[in-house]
């Protein structure tokens, strides 16, 4: 944060400072001053997908949705992709709204099936409706096309738990 914000101090109308130090509020969720720096940098150039996909991140991460679904439709004007659609079930997820997660999640997988992001971001869809089996597959689709994905691996373990419970609690039920 300090090298931005010292970058930006002796080069204010240069845009790609505020652009890098609103990366750097974000990483440090410092939200509110990563949308101020991400507003300053389309001020100064004419905004990037790149810029319109981190803004919403921070907006969706300052509670503010339909703000940042904005951002997610000016970065869909510019290159549209699985994985701005990917994003827009980010911030639809955030509110809970499953059906209009899974929809942006169809249309991700239509652009682009390969794209192992889709299906992690499906599985979570699915654990926030308690569905961990339906998450678990997602995450293996996921992990079959990029067997890197961490996150992909850690929420596949917490589907597991869940699942693991919820036979746990069905047994509960049914023995006498």
């Amino acid at each position: 944060i300090a090298l931005w914000e010292d970058t930006v101090q002796k080069s204010p109308d240069k845009a790609r400072g505020h652009f890098q130090l609103g990366l750097a509020y974000y990483d440090a969720r410092r939200y509110d001053r990563a949308v101020a720096e991400y507003q300053r940098s389309a001020r100064l150039k004419a905004p990037t997908y790149d810029l319109y996909i981190d803004w919403a991140l921070s907006l969706n991460a300052s509670g503010r949705y339909d703000e940042a679904l904005e951002k997610l439709h000016e970065a869909e004007k510019l290159d549209r992709t699985a994985h701005v659609f990917t994003q827009y079930a980010m911030v639809y997820g955030s509110q809970r709204k499953w059906a209009e997660a899974n929809a942006a999640l169809d249309q991700a997988e239509k652009l682009d099936p390969n794209f192992a992001w889709t299906y992690v971001y499906r599985g979570k869809v699915h654990i926030g409706m308690n569905q961990p089996a339906a998450a678990i597959a997602d995450y293996q689709r996921a992990l079959q096309l990029d067997p890197t994905l961490q996150e992909a691996r850690e929420d596949m373990t917490v589907a597991t738990r869940m699942l693991r419970q919820q036979a746990i609690e069905w047994l509960e039920l049914t023995t006498p």
